[in-house]
Parts: structure tokens; C-alpha cells; sequence
């Protein structure tokens, strides 16, 4: 029985386990130290994204490293698979070019500053924070719904950096004079730049004639992942202003003449 055990642990089978779990022990441990001594709270934007990028990076280089190990422990010969990748990288390239090009556009986010960890982007229709940018996909949270999107970062160039700026239209009768509404506008305004995270909002004035309205228009400036509940904000204000004084928000009519 102890010759059996005795000759298991020695074989490669063993060999391999035992170093694959001591290799997960030492990652682990690596990792823990790390978020021990880098408090990624306390990092700016760039800071943070140039330290996940390399946590990506490392997580990618240690288990390479730990996969080689257990293939020399096995009786491959390393050496010779390592030169072997400069005569198969043309086969590999074009078998891969996807997640090449991923990786590249990757690297050029950041030396680019195409946009960093805790911007507000836009991709198609999806305006999100950026969580994470990794060497393959970068990782953003729909600012209006909370779903978390991939996107590869090959399609980077379809992403725009959305600004703080945002415009709101607010409905008005045409029988209520141009003065009064644009004073209340004007109040809308002045109660607004004291919400947390405006900097800024004025009128602008009329946005468009409308079937039954007036549009009147107002731009506030604000931090882009807070735009949702500002613009909420806005037409409360607003809605609140207009009932105070007696003003009714036009809403489409039908007329039924019958003879």
C-alpha cells in the first residue's frame, strides 16, 4: 500500500496537481498582497485603469508560466515548443487575428487616452461607466438601466465620450405669454444649480413650436453618469413651478363634432 501511494505521488500525474494547486496558492496570495498594499480606492481614473490593465496582464503571464511548468513536469520539451511559436505565430496570427486586434486596440486605450475607468461613454445606443479595461474587452454599466455590457475592444472606435451636457425641453401652452414662462424657466434654473453634481443651467431659450406647445429649452451641466436623475430632476422642478403658477402642461386634444 505505501509502495502504491509512493509511486502515485511520483508520478507526473501527481507532479502536475500538486504544482498546479501550489501555483493557485501562490496567485491567490500574490493577489492578496497586492489589494492589500494598493488601495485602488485611493488610485484616479488613470491610475486605476493602468492597474487592472496590468492585473489582467499578470493573471494572463502567470498561468502561461504555470502551463509550461506543468508541460516540462510532463517531459515536453519547453525550449522546443518556445521556439516552435515563432514558425506556428503566422498560422496562430491569422487563426487570431480578432483577439489580436483586441489586444492592440487595447493597449492603445491607453497610450491614446481614448477614455479611462470611470468615464461616461457611448456605444450604439448604450450610455455607460466605464468599470474596467481589459487586454481583450472593455466593461461598461448602463447608466439608465444598470446592465452591464462587454465590448470587444477591436470595435473601440465605435465609442464616444459622452459630455456633460444636457439639454431638456419642457412643454408649454401657446395662451400662457412668453414672459411668465421664461421667468419660470428662469426659477427652474436657480433651484437647479443647487442639486448636487450641477455645475451649471440656463435657459436658452425656445427649442421649437410644437402641434400644442411651445418647447423651452434648458441646458444643464452635470457629471454625465448622474444625467438620468438630473433630467428627472428638471421636469419635477419644473411640473412643481408650473402648478404653482396655475400653469397647464399642454397635452394632445381631440375635438368630436357630431351633426
Amino acid at each position: 500500500m505505501v509502495e502504491l501511494i509512493k509511486n502515485i505521488l511520483q508520478s507526473n500525474l501527481a507532479k502536475s496537481l500538486i504544482a498546479f494547486f501550489i501555483g493557485i496558492i501562490i496567485y491567490n496570495f500574490l493577489r492578496s498582497l497586492i489589494k492589500k498594499n494598493v488601495k485602488v480606492k485611493n488610485l484616479n481614473s488613470r491610475q486605476e485603469t493602468y492597474f487592472k490593465l496590468i492585473n489582467n496582464i499578470f493573471r494572463y503571464v502567470f498561468f502561461i508560466l504555470l502551463i509550461l511548468f506543468i508541460l516540462q513536469i510532463n517531459g515536453v520539451d519547453v525550449s522546443s515548443l518556445v521556439t516552435g511559436v515563432g514558425i506556428l505565430s503566422a498560422i496562430l496570427g491569422l487563426a487570431l487575428q480578432d483577439l489580436l486586434k483586441d489586444i492592440i486596440m487595447g493597449v492603445n486605450i491607453l497610450s491614446e487616452d481614448f477614455f479611462m475607468v470611470g468615464d461616461i461613454v457611448k456605444y450604439e445606443n448604450i450610455e455607460g461607466k466605464v468599470l474596467s479595461v481589459g487586454l481583450r474587452n472593455t466593461k461598461i454599466q448602463d447608466i439608465y438601466t444598470d446592465n452591464i455590457f462587454y465590448i470587444t475592444n477591436r470595435n473601440i472606435d465605435k465609442i464616444q465620450n459622452v459630455s456633460g451636457s444636457l439639454y431638456v425641453s419642457i412643454p408649454a401652452p401657446y395662451e400662457e405669454p412668453l414672459e411668465k414662462i421664461e421667468k419660470i424657466m428662469e426659477e427652474v434654473c436657480e433651484k437647479m444649480k443647487k442639486e448636487k453634481y450641477v455645475s451649471e443651467c440656463k435657459y436658452i431659450g425656445v427649442g421649437a413650436f410644437e402641434d400644442s406647445s411651445i418647447m423651452y429649452k434648458l441646458k444643464v451641466t452635470c457629471k454625465p453618469e448622474f444625467k438620468p436623475s438630473i433630467y428627472r430632476k428638471v421636469l419635477r422642478c419644473s411640473k412643481v413651478l408650473f402648478d404653482e403658477n396655475n400653469v397647464e402642461i399642454p397635452y394632445t386634444q381631440i375635438d368630436i363634432h357630431t351633426k
